[in-house]
């Protein structure tokens, strides 16, 4: 992911439906610039959708982290949720989320 791509992203990660003008305007970019990252990098193909407003969404911006995101980690959650957690608590949770997915 280059600089640009990056940039990208973190406007549409932080907006709730940003479409491309926009984010051109922000970045100082020229539309088909940032259209070309938005249609044509597989970053964007796997990290933000559209919708037929061509307002673009970040897939896994929410306020609770992402359930999906543990199926690749073993563990995932909030720093207050970890906080609670005894070390054999913790390591538990993370061998058995790596066992889902079979590593």
């Amino acid at each position: 992911m280059d600089i640009i791509e990056r940039d990208i992203y973190a406007l549409i990660a932080s907006d709730d439906g940003i479409k491309a003008r926009e984010i051109a305007k922000k970045l100082n970019k020229d539309r088909s610039t940032v259209n070309h990252y938005l249609y044509n990098s597989p970053y964007m193909k796997d990290l933000c959708c559209r919708n037929e407003n061509y307002e673009w969404y970040g897939l896994i911006r929410q306020s609770r982290p992402h359930v999906g995101l543990g199926d690749y980690s073993g563990y995932y959650g909030t720093v207050a949720e970890f906080l609670e957690l005894t070390e054999n608590e913790w390591f538990q949770m993370l061998t058995e989320g790596l066992c889902r997915y079979g590593s």
